[in-house]
């Protein structure tokens, strides 16, 4: 999904299940001295949600990092695809909307190494949504668009969290 445009829409896009339930439970299982990395930042939805944890982000297109000042919002931004990030450890590592714009067999080895370099991994994702560029934005595409809650477990080996008609959101 793109970045949200308007003030109002962006706090209502805080408001769905993932801006809901994603704050509530890292506060209550992470102190505020975890490290986050959210992935797919956008326009920094959970760095704004968050802010009083040590939050990079890892956003795969620059426009965004520049159009959404999210040098100015993160520790630190990291402008590269999530797959080719090296880094050793997060205590917390988000992927809010991101899963779907990978395609299933990058996606599942990706969801493989960074379960390895975190205390928990969660995954927001929307249900049977298709999506095609966005603001000629090729990464916005949804390569994923048929994902259920039944796949998304059975693929990734993720644990849902808490779901509604539209998205789920998963833990390792």
């Amino acid at each position: 999904m793109g970045t949200p445009e308007g003030d109002e829409n962006k706090k209502a896009a805080m408001l769905d299940l993932g801006g809901i339930v994603v704050p509530s439970y890292i506060r209550s299982h992470f102190p505020s001295t975890a490290t986050i990395l959210d992935v797919g930042a956008g326009w920094g939805k959970y760095k704004f949600l968050l802010p009083e944890y040590k939050m990079d982000a890892c956003e795969i297109w620059q426009p965004y990092v520049d159009q959404e000042n999210l040098k100015e919002v993160y520790r630190e931004v990291f402008v590269s695809d999530i797959y080719d990030l090296e880094f050793n450890w997060y205590d917390i590592i988000i992927m809010g909307d991101v899963l779907e714009h990978i395609e299933e067999e990058r996606a599942i080895n990706l969801i493989d190494a960074l379960r390895i370099k975190c205390n928990e991994l969660i995954v927001v994702v929307p249900y049977q949504y298709p999506q095609g560029e966005v603001d000629h934005n090729k990464y916005e595409i949804h390569h994923q668009d048929k994902l259920t809650d039944e796949m998304v477990r059975k693929l990734y080996g993720l644990h849902l969290f808490a779901k509604d008609d539209m998205k789920g959101v998963y833990t390792k």
